[in-house]
């Protein structure tokens, strides 16, 4: 596999499988580097941003169904219709 980077050691996460920068540059590194490879890391930060975006979209979306799945259990457990219920049992 071909590293868009080469010399930058990354890693992947193993359950969303983006890829984690586990070198920082310091100001003076950067400095130094070519427009060129400068160009290819911010591209390639600005796909991880959209992509962990999308993530924590999907984790909010999904945190939010079970919140409100988690409120409507309770109120079928501990809601008046509860004891109702078992009053005419």
């Amino acid at each position: 596999m071909m590293q868009m980077f080469p010399g930058l050691k990354t890693k992947h996460l193993q359950k969303t499988g983006v890829p984690v920068m586990t070198f920082k540059y310091t100001e003076e590194q950067l400095n130094k580097l070519d427009k060129e490879l400068l160009v290819q890391l911010f591209l390639g930060m600005q796909g991880q941003l959209e992509e962990l975006t999308e993530q924590t979209q999907a984790l909010n979306d999904r945190m939010q169904l079970m919140m409100e799945q988690l409120v409507l259990s309770k109120k079928a457990r501990f809601g008046r219709f509860s004891e109702k219920c078992q009053m005419l049992r």
